[in-house]
């Protein structure tokens, strides 16, 4: 487990997914991650791409890192890098993914989070109590999915 700490908060974080834990409040004690209930979904966000691995780490900032080796190059057979840093920044938890091309040819991938958030944070309140609020109008276009063809299609629509 790697722990990251400022003043303001606490972050723990796993080196296999290079999962945040726990994101938790110096001043409330509240833990704004999803507290991996394996009733419902043991995680609570893991990075997912193949296994992370070695790691550089500092009180307010680490840098997962996975190189392409023999086992994962028989399920994808292209050589990369991938690094993943965390840093906290006064009250943010920032998270950067790069991929590097490490082959000779093109490689292709896609890299995915799945942060799961704590919500409702105290037990007397709901879900209905919280709403995402944006510094400016967001736009967003969905794709499709074409039910005969099991698939996503080539159409999209306004989300928002």
């Amino acid at each position: 487990m790697v722990e990251l700490s400022n003043d303001l908060l606490t972050v723990s974080l796993h080196p296999k997914g290079a999962e945040i834990i726990s994101i938790k409040g110096k001043k409330d004690q509240l833990n704004y991650m999803w507290r991996r209930d394996a009733s419902q979904w043991a995680n609570s966000a893991p990075i997912l791409f193949p296994i992370v691995g070695t790691n550089q780490v500092s009180d307010t900032e680490v840098i997962f890192s996975l190189k392409s080796n023999d086992e994962i190059i028989k399920q994808y057979p292209f050589l990369f890098e991938l690094n993943v840093t965390y840093r906290l920044v006064e009250n943010k938890l920032k998270c950067h993914i790069e991929v590097k091309n490490m082959d000779h040819q093109p490689i292709y991938f896609q890299v995915g989070g799945h942060p799961a958030f704590a919500c409702p944070f105290m037990e007397n309140e709901s879900s209905n109590d919280y709403y995402l609020e944006f510094s400016e109008n967001e736009t967003c276009n969905r794709k499709i999915i074409d039910v005969e063809k099991r698939g996503m299609s080539r159409v999209e629509k306004p989300f928002f």
